[in-house]
Parts: C-alpha cells; sequence; structure tokens
C-alpha cells in the first residue's frame, strides 16, 4: 500500500470570464428570466483543480462553481483534457459542479428557453459563456498537470452535522454529514496542504437573488482558506452530495461558514483514518429508463397546451409557471411529430478506490435517500457526489410520491408533471420507479438500475 501521495493545486476565479463575455443570465430558478445586476461577485465563483499522483498516472479533480454542467459540455472537457494528454485513462479525470444557484446559465440542460423562455439571441449568449468556459477549465488542468508537486499523506473524516430540511417531506434531513479528505504535508509540522470536503444541500441559501455568488460552498472554501493559509494550505474544495431534494435549514441560511468552521473544528480534533493507494479507478455509463411511451401522449400535450391558459388575476409566478408549460408542451408535441423520444438517458458513474476510503460520483440531481442506501452496501467509508461530470434530470427513488423531483404529478403517471423538474430539463416522460411497474411499465425501476450500478463499480 502507497501511504503517501504528490499533489499540485490550481485556483482560477471566473469573475474576469463572465465580464469578458458579458453573459448576465443566471440558471437555478423558473420560470422567467433572471439576470445578474453587475458583473462583479459577491462571493466569487471559482473552478479549482488539484492533480493527485499516486506513484502509477496523474488523476485529476476539477470543480467548478456553476449549477452543473450539460452532457455536451461535460464532454467537451473531458474529450480535449484526454486528446492533450493530461491524463493516462478518462476515468483518470473528474468533473464535480457545486451546484450554486447564483451562476451563469448553461445551455441544453437546463433548457434556457424551457425555463425561463429566453430569446434565440440569448440562448447564444449562453453557448458563448459555456464554449469560453470549457476553454479555460482546460488550460486550468494543463497548467495544474504541469506544475511542481508535493509529497502528502491522505486522511479521512466525517462529522454529523444539521444542515437542510428535505424539502418534499419538510423534515430535517437525519443523515446530515461533511465528509473530508485531508492532504497533509510530509515535512516541518505536517501542515494541511489541501482539503477536499462536502456535504449534500442544495445551495440557495440565498433564494433568488440577481448576483453571482458560489453560496455556502464558497464561503465554507473561504473560511478554511483563510485560517489555514498562513500554515501553507493551498486550495480547500468544496465537493456537493446527493442534494436533489435537500434545502438549507433556516439557521444555516444565517450561518453560511457552518461547513467550514466543522471542517475546521475536525481538522483540529480528529479522528482521522489513513487513506492509501494506489488508486483504481473507474467510469461507466448506464442507461436510466423512461416510462413507457403510452399512444395517448400526443392528445395528453395538445390538452395540456390549449388548457394552460395565462390569466391576469395570478401571480406573476403562477403565470411564469404556466407560461413554461406551454412552452414545454410544444416542444414534446414537436419530438412527437418527430418521432424523436428517447427511451432512456446516460447516467456517468464514477469511482476511485483508494485504500480506506471510495469516492464515487454520481450524475445529475439525485436525491438524498440514495447516499445512506450506498453507503449500506459496504463497509469501508464511500464519499457519495452528486452532480458529478453532467446533469441532466434529477434521479428519483422507488418510493418517491408525486413530486417537483420525481417528476410526475398527481394525475397523470405517464407523463411529465405541470411544474417539476422535467419540464425544465426538456423530457416528456417520468423516470421510471415501482409505482410505474405496477401499472404495467416493464422492465428495472431507476433506482434499480443505479443501485445495481453502483454495487458494481464499487464491487459490493
Amino acid at each position: 500500500m502507497s501511504a503517501t501521495f504528490e499533489i499540485a493545486c490550481g485556483t482560477r476565479d471566473l469573475s474576469q470570464l463572465i465580464k469578458d463575455t458579458s453573459t448576465t443570465l443566471m440558471g437555478g430558478y423558473g420560470w422567467d428570466r433572471r439576470a445578474a445586476e453587475k458583473f462583479q461577485s459577491n462571493r466569487p465563483l471559482r473552478a479549482q483543480c488539484l492533480v493527485l499522483h499516486d506513484g502509477v498516472s496523474p488523476k485529476v479533480l476539477l470543480r467548478v462553481d456553476v449549477l452543473a454542467f450539460p452532457p455536451r459540455i461535460h464532454r467537451q472537457i473531458r474529450s480535449a483534457v484526454r486528446v492533450e494528454g493530461l491524463v493516462t485513462a478518462s476515468a483518470d479525470f473528474w468533473l464535480a459542479a457545486s451546484h450554486t444557484h447564483s451562476a451563469p446559465a448553461m445551455p441544453d440542460f437546463p433548457d434556457p428557453y424551457l425555463l425561463m423562455g429566453v430569446t434565440p439571441e440569448e440562448v447564444d449568449g449562453i453557448e458563448v459563456f459555456a464554449q469560453r468556459l470549457v476553454q479555460e477549465l482546460v488550460e486550468l488542468v494543463r497548467e495544474v498537470v504541469e506544475k511542481a508537486r508535493k509529497p502528502v499523506t491522505l486522511a479521512y473524516a466525517e462529522v454529523g452535522a444539521q444542515l437542510a430540511t428535505n424539502r418534499e417531506t419538510g423534515k430535517d434531513n437525519a443523515d446530515d454529514r461533511v465528509s473530508v479528505l485531508l492532504a497533509r504535508s510530509l515535512e516541518g509540522a505536517k501542515e494541511p496542504v489541501a482539503v477536499l470536503f462536502g456535504c449534500a444541500c442544495h445551495p440557495v441559501s440565498l433564494g433568488k437573488n440577481y448576483e453571482w455568488d458560489s453560496d455556502y460552498c464558497g464561503a465554507a472554501s473561504a473560511r478554511i482558506e483563510r485560517e489555514l493559509g498562513g500554515q501553507g494550505l493551498e486550495a480547500a474544495l468544496f465537493f456537493q452530495g446527493c442534494a436533489g431534494d435537500l434545502d438549507p435549514r433556516t439557521d444555516f441560511k444565517n450561518d453560511l461558514e457552518r461547513v467550514g468552521s466543522l471542517v475546521l473544528a475536525l481538522i483540529n480534533d480528529g479522528p482521522w483514518e489513513p487513506v492509501g493507494g494506489p488508486i483504481a479507478t473507474e467510469l461507466e455509463c448506464v442507461r436510466l429508463p423512461f416510462v413507457a411511451l403510452r399512444p395517448e401522449l400526443e392528445a395528453w400535450y395538445e390538452k395540456r397546451r390549449w388548457g394552460v391558459g395565462v390569466r391576469e388575476s395570478l401571480s406573476r409566478e403562477e403565470r411564469s409557471a404556466r407560461c413554461a408549460t406551454e412552452r414545454h408542451s410544444e416542444e414534446m408535441l414537436r419530438r412527437i411529430g418527430q418521432n424523436a423520444i428517447v427511451q432512456s438517458v446516460g447516467m456517468p458513474t464514477q469511482a476511485w478506490k483508494f485504500n480506506g476510503l471510495t469516492l464515487l460520483g454520481l450524475g445529475h440531481e439525485v436525491v438524498s435517500g440514495y447516499d445512506a442506501a450506498i453507503r449500506g452496501q459496504v463497509r469501508e467509508p464511500v464519499w457519495v457526489m452528486a452532480y458529478v461530470n453532467e446533469v441532466a434530470l434529477y434521479v428519483p427513488r422507488d418510493h418517491q410520491g408525486p413530486s417537483y423531483t420525481s417528476g410526475w404529478d398527481g394525475g397523470n403517471p405517464w407523463m411529465a408533471g405541470a411544474v417539476t423538474n422535467l419540464v425544465a430539463f426538456g423530457w416528456p416522460v417520468p423516470l421510471r420507479t415501482l409505482k410505474h411497474r405496477g401499472l404495467g411499465s416493464e422492465g428495472a425501476t431507476t433506482e434499480e438500475v443505479v443501485m445495481e450500478a453502483c454495487r458494481w463499480i464499487m464491487r459490493a
């Protein structure tokens, strides 16, 4: 077992990129146009890269303060990193988004037109930002890969926390935790060189604001770097967990540095478990199944399109939601007419297996119950991250009822529910759950596919 590693870190502030591309449209909230009021950030949006060498090959972690990476953009970044030879194998590259809702809108998913009703010219502007971001991120990876590395040891710890409330049940999340992977110098007092940390909670502490902001993720990172920077710490990198149905508790909203404080306390007091190498890396893409297409789907969408109506007596938010539902209905009818409805969606699943810890990365917006279910499959520590590589919709569990995250409403489980995530992401039907199989949609459920993929990639 390798007891030591070598690392290099690098950071880019994205403020100049935002200014250079004149981007103002913000991601994260529907259903009407939302734009930042100035180019400066309240808390900077950053891209951070850590290259970890285990004596075999460099492993690259890249995390960014954006809402999410659409599949097409993720694949562009991954392809460029591979073509330039910055990693030996594709599985050695890990891309993650913090999911802050105060970052620039991204193309494709969520669909800017369906989400906010923006113009084609504004969609083009979003694409310009995304392509410049791709260039910036690849340049950062190249810079850090070529940088001199420092020898370190790694150790893992986690601590319970009270951070999130389940947005669907209204109950506090009983499984809140903060996970930390600490890299310490081999020299002198063995001070921290880098801290990887994370939890599961939507970065929506600021509400529907109009300023660029990395939310509690950036506040926590800044607190750690401020306290430990004088001791040689180079970077504190935040990674988001299975937060699809988790919003911050009120007291957490009023203390955005809480996660940073928990990390600092853990660094001071432990306990820590050593993490060794080499690192075995794997990356697979499984297919999540949508429900069976019904012959009535076109008629259902015709009825919804003409039945939406926009009444002046409704609030602005209600009118915006109805307009989004109408845009979605028209787009789904167009796809049905072109026979362009797919039956599944890809979900990247990634694992880095150390001696003493597994990092498990899941694509999409995964709901919180998956974290405990996955950790229950293995004995060794598993740090489950979501919003890894790409996001194209929410991933529900089998027993979820009608909700925004499940994607269907109480009336019709065979089409995308009005004002659900499927309207924003542009899908016509929900993912298959036990509810649908019980009604005649045969085959494995979404949760069964996800859990089997996780067991396989972890060899649990």
